[in-house]
């Protein structure tokens, strides 16, 4: 028992560790038609074309904030963190 007192009166079973991961979410890269039109006439023709190009990248950071103790087991603090 004196030495597990021991222990805990040092710190030694405290942690406090932080864990992050960057994540790659999404990425698109596309070009797609919006409208398309033609026209014939006598005269002559015609043709009209709009397209779309899109092009998108999401990232994201995620990480877990654990604090606590080993002797006795014990989490005091735990979060869940996010960003972009």
């Amino acid at each position: 028992m004196l030495i597990l007192f021991l222990f805990q009166a040092s710190g030694f079973g405290s942690f406090n560790k932080t864990i992050t991961k960057n994540v790659h979410i999404v990425t698109i890269d596309r070009t797609f038609p919006v409208f398309t039109a033609a026209l014939t006439c006598p005269s002559g023709d015609a043709e009209v074309s709009i397209s779309a190009e899109v092009k998108a990248k999401i990232d994201a950071e995620v990480g877990f904030i654990v604090a606590g103790k080993l002797i006795p087991p014990r989490i005091d603090r735990l979060a869940f963190i996010t960003s972009q």
